[in-house]
């Protein structure tokens, strides 16, 4: 069916507080807050609907507010699957320092601990309600005790390409499944492979290791640098367009979603790296953690150039 489905097997409510000047030790005042749906692969979905895709999420969550998750994904219209264990959907704070230089500091809760018996749960529920899905996209870190090899054994629920955001031990076992593309960022990269790639030849020949190792495609999330797309026969890099930053958390995701709908409307790898850019950075201009607007993507879609390199 042509529908995309991602797996957050670790939602969250992204709290966003704004402080001036933010310091440790001392008492701070709080400029505004908001509060955003969170989890990666909730924030892959958001974008994708809100770029015109049909879009469903299913995971996990925990059964203590499980019911208030479901009704913020109810109005971002996204039909949402969870398997409730016990506990409570995380709360993650971001605050952000809006003064000389301006930071994020982020503290995130560790969600619910899963058992092999939740784990099995939603393999099931995966198999029922996105078996036969157009293109399944497994992003963010697992809640504790999930055991190594968790997305993998996810990929061999569904018969569809598969796109992975991780990093890790989790990132390696996945490519022996040979998913279709995986986007780590620079610190994933470095963390995965052991070593620090810095220039953009070092960061080609890292991503080249992945695709060695399985990957169809390799997308390395560089920040404001960029970001580059790397397969067995091509290169290709993009810069961001120059913006005035709100917040980077989220425009990782952000990226997945718009390298999808490129993807999907072209089939070019370039394109979608083109298209990953513009959400990437549209993602960028709004605080907290919340999805770029559908009118900053197509704007900034005209800036963002990519070449073969």
């Amino acid at each position: 069916m042509d529908v995309i489905t991602t797996v957050c097997m670790n939602p969250s409510f992204d709290r966003t507080l704004e402080v001036e000047d933010f310091r440790e030790g001392v008492l701070n005042r709080i400029v505004s807050t908001r509060e955003d749906l969170g989890g990666k692969g909730i924030n892959v979905a958001v974008v994708l609907r809100r770029l015109g895709l049909d879009v469903q999420c299913v995971g996990l969550s925990g059964e203590e507010n499980a019911g208030r998750l479901l009704g913020m994904m109810t109005r971002e219209a996204i039909p949402a699957f969870f398997y409730r264990v016990p506990g409570s959907v995380r709360t993650n704070i971001k605050v952000i320092s809006t003064g000389r230089t301006r930071s994020v500091t982020e503290i995130n809760e560790r969600g619910p601990v899963i058992s092999a018996s939740d784990f099995r749960r939603l393999v099931s529920l995966l198999e029922d309600k996105a078996g036969d899905s157009e293109l399944l996209v497994l992003t963010g870190s697992l809640p504790p005790g999930c055991e190594a090899g968790t997305y993998r054994n996810l990929m061999e629920c569904v018969h569809c390409p598969v796109i992975v955001d991780t990093g890790g031990a989790e990132l390696m076992e996945s490519l022996k499944a040979h998913p279709l593309m995986v986007k780590p960022n620079l610190q994933e990269l470095s963390e995965t492979l052991g070593r620090t790639p810095e220039s953009i030849p070092e960061i080609r020949s890292a991503a080249m290791d992945l695709v060695r190792a399985g990957a169809g495609m390799v997308c390395v999330s560089m920040g404001e640098r960029g970001a580059m797309l790397v397969s067995r026969d091509h290169t290709y890099f993009g810069r961001a367009p120059s913006v005035s930053v709100q917040s980077t958390v989220g425009a990782g995701d952000a990226l997945v979603a718009g390298w999808i709908h490129g993807w999907k409307r072209s089939g070019n790898p370039a394109e979608a790296l083109r298209c990953g850019i513009a959400s990437g950075t549209a993602s960028t201009l709004v605080p907290g953690t919340g999805a770029g607007g559908l009118q900053s993507y197509h704007e900034l879609l005209s800036e963002v150039s990519v070449s073969e390199i």
